[in-house]
């Protein structure tokens, strides 16, 4: 018996340390999940803020100042570079608005080369301007800043797309290039398709870059819907990227065939009303200008060169970096890896480039779309050689390895002082014709009469002449101008 309650005693007594020493175990392991919770919530929320850092563009207020500053000043001082922006874009809107104005061909129903929901999306914003001031010249000069604003804008989503993706370097000489290039003076403002469609296609790859697919292809397709058909060949490597490389054949044709219904039906719709008949205006003018024996060649043809002085007077140095840039980026992947997806933009670039050297019919618009392209090319160019010269440096001096930045400052003080002369030459040599025709519109007549003879391809649009005012022209040219809109309905 005695033994027995012994064993009780001991019994009760393991027990007790068991339960103290369970009771002490729960507690260490709550301790401990609770540690490992807070290091667990500490470490997502260091990811999170190294997320939101990556994703966050310091000064991002500053550059989009910049640019706007820049394209403001295009708007007011730049001039009207291709006679195509006044017939076939200032006019049809200026009918519009006050109905009356000259047509081109490419308007006339037998044809409809030309949609009107490009134009109509403008004269909504001119109607407005209209109503506020009841003054022509001022209209022209906003719808000119409103252009500026969205090629502003397109810019400055491409920066940040940039700058998230391959960092600060690259991203701020794309800007400085594009600030100061004389091509972006020109097209940043310019009321054409093309500039349009250069604005498209920048939005579009600062999504693809910023990994948004369905965005950069519907982008893709608005700019060669609204825009200019055949830029659809710039996207090219984003479909690539998406069918090919991504095996995403479903969610492509899902965001292509959303992208088109949405875009090509208000299209259709707004040209139904002005043509009176059903067409689609994007596949005319592909038609027209692909299928066509003469096509675009009946209004001339340049050599090969032809692109090669204007790519310069618009880029200097930078579209000679341009067109290397694909070696030299092909070169830079065997000791740098930081230019991770590049070659997709460059090959985009390059695609381009390829279909216009080739056409025979060249005009300097024709390259807009790709500008904000050349711009890139020339920055990751300019990498390779800030890279390049650091390694040189580093290995011959290595405390000298930092001051390779100067050969880059030194590229880039040639690169701004060849665009500012060019600009100022536009300036200086080119803008008689905007402030011969700003002095025209105050014209002290009731009814004058304005005679451009031959000089009608330097007009700079009917938003320049009095309500009560006529113009009149050589009829040498009547077979390339029409008569005054005269639209039956």
């Amino acid at each position: 018996y005695n033994e027995y309650k012994s064993y009780l005693s001991m019994a009760d007594e393991l027990e007790k340390r068991w339960n103290k020493s369970y009771a002490t175990s729960q507690l260490k392991y709550e301790h401990d999940r609770k540690v490992l919770d807070n290091i667990q919530k500490k470490k997502l929320a260091e990811k999170a803020s190294r997320k939101a850092e990556q994703m966050h563009v310091p000064y991002s207020e500053i550059v989009f100042g910049a640019l706007m500053c820049s394209r403001i000043y295009s708007a007011i001082s730049g001039y009207i570079t291709d006679c195509d922006e006044t017939y076939n874009f200032w006019e049809p809107t200026h009918f519009l608005l006050y109905k009356n104005g000259f047509q081109t061909w490419e308007y006339n129903p037998q044809f409809a080369l030309r949609s009107y929901s490009y134009i109509a999306l403008h004269a909504i914003f001119a109607k407005i301007l209209d109503a506020i001031s009841n003054h022509k010249v001022f209209v022209f000069y906003v719808v000119r800043i409103l252009l500026g604003t969205f090629t502003a804008i397109a810019e400055d989503q491409f920066y940040s797309a940039v700058y998230r993706k391959y960092g600060k370097f690259i991203a701020i000489s794309w800007l400085i290039i594009s600030l100061f290039s004389p091509g972006m003076y020109i097209s940043s403002t310019a009321y054409l398709p093309s500039t349009f469609a250069m604005c498209a296609i920048t939005i579009a790859y600062a999504a693809w870059l910023d990994g948004s697919e369905q965005a950069s292809v519907c982008w893709v397709a608005i700019g060669a819907l609204v825009g200019w058909p055949f830029v659809a060949v710039i996207g090219v490597p984003i479909v690539w990227d998406i069918v090919v490389r991504k095996n995403k054949i479903t969610q492509f044709l899902e965001y292509f065939f959303v992208a088109l219904i949405f875009t090509i039906t208000p299209i259709v719709i707004i040209d139904l009303a002005f043509y009176r008949k059903l067409l689609i205006a994007p596949l005319n003018i592909l038609i027209y200008n692909v299928f066509n024996p003469y096509g675009s060649e009946l209004y001339g043809t340049e050599p090969f060169s032809y692109y090669l002085a204007n790519g310069f007077l618009n880029f200097n140095i930078i579209f000679v970096f341009a067109l290397v840039s694909l070696p030299v980026y092909l070169a830079q992947k065997y000791f740098s890896k930081g230019l991770k997806d590049v070659g997709y933009l460059l090959t985009a670039m390059y695609l381009w480039f390829t279909i216009m050297f080739l056409a025979p019919h060249k005009e300097e618009r024709f390259l807009y779309p790709v500008y904000p392209l050349i711009s890139l090319a020339g920055a990751v160019v300019l990498y390779v050689i800030w890279k390049f010269t650091a390694a040189c440096f580093g290995y011959f001096y290595r405390h000298m390895e930092k001051t390779a930045i100067v050969s880059v400052v030194g590229l880039f003080v040639v690169y701004i002082s060849l665009a500012l002369m060019r600009i100022t030459a536009l300036e200086l040599y080119y803008q008689s014709p905007m402030h011969l025709y700003r002095d025209v519109y105050n014209i002290p007549e009731d009814k004058p009469v304005i005679c451009i003879g031959k000089e009608w391809h330097r007009y700079p649009s009917s938003f320049f002449i009095p309500a009560t005012g006529h113009v009149r022209r050589s009829e040498e040219h009547t077979s390339e101008l029409q008569s005054h809109v005269r639209i039956s309905y």
